[in-house]
């Protein structure tokens, strides 16, 4: 089973589409309409006051495969995290939002996902997409003109370049 704290819509949104998947997930936030948005989807869903003792002591939550904690608040993401840590979670995960915080969650046993390096992974791999994407159709357009039967446009004294340009013979 998956545990999925907070987030609000992230959480609930999160809970409902590894519910649909057929997964077992309990839902946990403080929020109560992502509780009810959840609840709706047919997710165990529950809210939670993390500031009470107790809102973890629960079997269902010691028998969670991972848990995944999305607040975008750093602080609940990390005191959460520990809490479950202390119900023996086996995996838990965590959203950072400040790369500055990615050892604090380490250091709890937790695995942090931080979205600063995350989107920094996307724009960069959508940066190259289009020069990758270039340089596949400048490749498939070369072998193409290599697999024509037709004669060459040239006339015998002018010479192409590697770029591509043509070369005059001086006269």
């Amino acid at each position: 089973m998956v545990v999925v704290d907070g987030g609000g819509s992230i959480g609930d949104a999160l809970a409902s589409r590894i519910a649909a998947d057929g997964g077992g997930v309990m839902f946990l936030a403080e929020n109560e309409h992502a509780v009810e948005r959840a609840s709706d989807a047919g997710v165990d869903a529950r809210t939670v006051d993390v500031g009470r003792a107790g809102t973890f002591d629960d079997d269902a939550i010691e028998r969670a495969d991972v848990a995944l904690v999305v607040s975008p608040e750093d602080g609940h993401n990390l005191l959460v995290g520990q809490f479950l840590r202390l119900r023996r979670v086996k995996r838990v995960v965590a959203l950072v939002n400040d790369p500055a915080n990615l050892d604090a969650f380490a250091e709890a046993g937790i695995e942090p996902v931080c979205v600063t390096g995350t989107l920094t992974g996307v724009l960069d791999a959508r940066r190259r997409e289009p020069r990758a994407a270039t340089r596949e159709r400048a490749t498939e357009t070369s072998s193409e003109s290599h697999e024509t039967d037709e004669p060459s446009r040239t006339d015998d004294r002018t010479r192409l370049r590697s770029d591509g340009g043509r070369v005059e013979p001086h006269e």
